[in-house]
């Protein structure tokens, strides 16, 4: 199958972004009021989907002030030429939104959504049921996203460490390792 028919995944924490968007939405909903921490506790009881979307109803992140990583964001724009580009999160659905609607480029936009956590072992099912066994290219940087790279063609490392590709290379072919940079 040739690239140009192999849609690329591409993971927003600690990928796209340097930071963790559910980090970043839940500390600014405990800035605004920091009695949220009781909602959280009430929250977590119905799963970690039901978090981030409570989190997500209740704050707006702006999407320009998002530590991007700048090294990938590029390699990604020239990657996804002539093929389709997935953001695949683990972060809500809403927030995802937001920072595609940013980025721009994306055909299709998969999140967690009040009930399912898209993260790990749930993230490679929804894309091996979407694309097919091998019938799209990943992106991640940490060990979570195995579960994804075992269903993966290639994967592209956002990573310097020499033992996470390893690992990867076992399970799919390693494209690239990309080292983190960041925004400007």
């Amino acid at each position: 199958m040739a690239t140009s028919n192999i849609p690329l995944c591409v993971d927003l924490d600690g990928t796209l972004i340097q930071s963790d968007l559910l980090m970043e939405s839940a500390l600014k909903l405990l800035y605004k009021n920091p009695l949220n921490v009781f909602r959280f506790v009430a929250w977590i009881a119905w799963g970690n989907a039901h978090v981030k979307r409570q989190i997500a109803k209740r704050i707006h992140i702006d999407a320009t002030c998002l530590p991007y990583n700048i090294e990938f964001l590029d390699w990604m724009r020239k990657a996804s030429k002539g093929r389709g580009l997935v953001l695949c999160t683990a972060s809500d659905q809403l927030l995802a939104d937001a920072v595609a609607t940013h980025v721009g480029g994306f055909q299709l936009i998969l999140g967690s959504d009040g009930i399912h956590n898209l993260s790990g072992i749930n993230k490679g099912l929804a894309l091996r049921e979407r694309f097919g066994e091998r019938g799209f290219d990943s992106t991640g940087n940490g060990r979570k996203d195995m579960a994804v790279r075992k269903h993966a063609r290639r994967a592209v490392i956002v990573k310097s460490a020499c033992r996470l590709a390893d690992t990867a290379g076992r399970v799919c072919e390693v494209e690239q390792i990309l080292a983190k940079t960041h925004s400007q």
